[in-house]
């Protein structure tokens, strides 16, 4: 089955939501999904501040919530951030457009982001064994954008969070991604001062091209 994201509907939130109340309805819709009660959609938003563990979170990861609540997220991966100035993006998608690979799917969304990337002059890259986007080299690899997924009744949601312009200082209450040597980076602090909405147009340009064009 080939797969037309421009057939998708998508669901842009205008106000930052906060995060329990957001997985709810995530897991509503997934559950109509699966019902064909509800249809295939690509979710846009931003989260309030929150700490968010996957299912291979370690304790020992979480340093210093502070003020931010933390939740049981039921995606996959280990401790990540959602902030303000963060572009977080949730597809609701049927597995079977994707073969039932999640390896395929994750592939998808990380050229999708790579693509993104370069238009704005990021020379992002993934690493063998590691999720996300990363840039730079070694020593000096930061991640930019963080993949977490979950599978439910063949459907494919939670999805992919892009730090645009956001407080990294957060990042320093948990160990990301369970990966103590490494940071975390932003288009902003990699010199690249575009808008969310900017971005956001990129993205969309990139979207039939990244999903359809990977052998």
């Amino acid at each position: 089955m080939v797969y037309y994201p421009s057939m998708m509907k998508h669901k842009f939130f205008t106000t930052p939501q906060p995060f329990g109340p957001c997985l709810d309805a995530m897991r509503a819709h997934v559950a109509g999904c699966a019902k064909e009660q509800q249809d295939e959609e690509i979710w846009w938003l931003e989260h309030q501040p929150v700490i968010t563990a996957g299912t291979s979170a370690k304790r020992e990861d979480l340093l210093d919530q502070g003020k931010l609540p933390v939740f049981d997220a039921g995606r996959g991966g280990q401790y990540t951030v959602h902030n303000l100035g963060q572009r977080v993006i949730y597809p609701i998608v049927k597995t079977a457009r994707f073969k039932d690979d999640v390896r395929l799917y994750l592939r998808h969304l990380e050229e999708w982001i790579l693509a993104a990337l370069k238009d704005v002059g990021i020379s992002g890259k993934v690493i063998p064994g590691r999720t996300g986007v990363w840039v730079g080299h070694h020593q000096s690899e930061k991640k930019i954008a963080a993949l977490g997924i979950r599978v439910s009744k063949r459907i494919f949601h939670h999805g992919m969070a892009i730090n645009i312009c956001n407080d990294l200082s957060d990042f320093q209450r948990i160990v990301p991604c369970g990966i103590e040597d490494r940071g975390v980076t932003s288009l902003h602090e990699q010199g690249v001062m575009i808008s969310m909405k900017a971005f956001d147009d990129i993205l969309m340009r990139h979207l039939p091209r990244a999903f359809t064009q990977i052998p």
